[in-house]
């Protein structure tokens, strides 16, 4: 068994981490989920969730429509109906993500999570008896209105963050992340409600974790999509979402809403002759592109499409890392991830909070 984690900091921390993981004292444990805090002041938390996850009870029950919802559920699951999962207020986040040809052939994807402040990262190796494995990112802020909950409820939060992905990873190299349609540009148009009888309904996170548990491509997450009422996450914030998805065979698309036609799904697929594509902070189906090449607001965008337009979407993986890094300066970004979605590999950098950057890597024989 390999199971070994190399932890890596920029400048100040080098350890090095193996599973299975310690669980801290004194706090509440739910059986099969394990938890170690990485990082000293700023932390990010890794979680290893391996236990039966009652997805079927979520099918059976058609679903949520909401983050309460959830949250009621995930208590009396989990918790014997503590109210452990709250629904935070006023939550505001940004990102983007592209995904690339790295200088050896290898299929890879990054992205950076921004969220305007220093808020721990939640790590999820999730492994079920039912579907595929994978790795997702969250942050417990999303799942408690507490601004410094104690050790015992961040263990419980960790528990939760399985059902939260905001990015991530399977095992068959499928990658989802969700970004902001009205960041720092004030369209925002509408909450996505999608109403269609017969349909199960979910918020876009709960639908990140149904895809990465059982699609092994771009094709069948659409396929999937297809079939789920999908509803924004945190409606308590003025923001919509929408999210990439994408597969080591290169494919590509963003899915999006159109908030005028009762959430009508949108498809979007990588702009003719690219063989990449950039998710940032605004919708692409309806998107003016002589006007987003040529407008300042659209820096990111613009300068990621910089990158990647020369060499059709090659790009040097260390060269993407560290361009990832200094938007993560520049942005105040929480944390942002390089996938290899050929090799089953990714590294993830946060930041604390002088915006010095720490990192670790890891693979999949965690697993193991």
């Amino acid at each position: 068994m390999n199971n070994k984690i190399k932890i890596f900091s920029i400048p100040i921390l080098s350890l090095t981490l193996f599973s299975p993981l310690i669980s801290c004292s004194n706090s509440y444990e739910v059986p099969g989920v394990e938890t170690k805090q990485i990082g000293g002041n700023y932390p990010v938390y890794q979680t290893n969730f391996f236990r039966e996850d009652y997805f079927d009870d979520i099918l059976e029950r058609k679903g949520f429509s909401r983050d309460k919802e959830f949250a009621d559920w995930m208590n009396s699951k989990f918790f014997n109906n503590e109210k452990a999962v709250t629904v935070p207020m006023d939550k505001m986040t940004g990102c983007l993500s592209f995904n690339f040809i790295n200088q050896n052939g290898k299929h890879m994807y990054g992205r950076n999570f921004d969220i305007g402040e220093n808020t721990p990262a939640v790590a999820t190796f999730t492994k079920t008896p039912n579907g595929y494995k994978y790795y997702s990112t969250s942050t417990y802020s999303f799942f408690t209105n507490q601004k410094n909950p104690n050790n015992s409820l961040i263990k419980k939060l960790c528990a939760t963050a399985s059902y939260v992905p905001l990015d991530g990873m399977n095992e068959k190299g499928l990658c989802v992340s969700m970004n902001n349609v009205s960041y720092y540009r004030n369209t925002f148009d509408g909450y996505t409600n999608q109403e269609i009888e017969g349909r199960v309904n979910m918020t876009c996170s709960l639908l990140f974790k149904y895809i990465l548990q059982t699609c092994e491509n771009v094709q069948e997450a659409i396929n999937l999509i297809n079939t789920i009422n999908i509803h924004d996450d945190l409606q308590s914030s003025s923001m919509s979402m929408h999210f990439q998805i994408v597969d080591r065979t290169g494919s590509s698309v963003i899915v999006e809403f159109d908030h005028t036609h009762n959430s009508e799904t949108k498809l979007v697929f990588p702009r003719t002759g690219e063989n990449f594509q950039i998710n940032e902070n605004f919708t692409q189906w309806n998107a003016d592109w002589a006007n987003v090449e040529s407008n300042n607001d659209y820096q990111r965008y613009n300068m990621i499409h910089g990158w990647l337009k020369p060499s059709n979407g090659v790009l040097n993986d260390s060269f993407a890392m560290e361009r990832l890094k200094i938007l993560g300066i520049f942005f105040d970004k929480s944390w942002c991830l390089l996938f290899n979605l050929d090799d089953l590999e990714l590294e993830l950098v946060w930041y604390d909070s002088i915006s010095k950057p720490h990192s670790f890597k890891f693979d999949f024989n965690i697993f193991n």
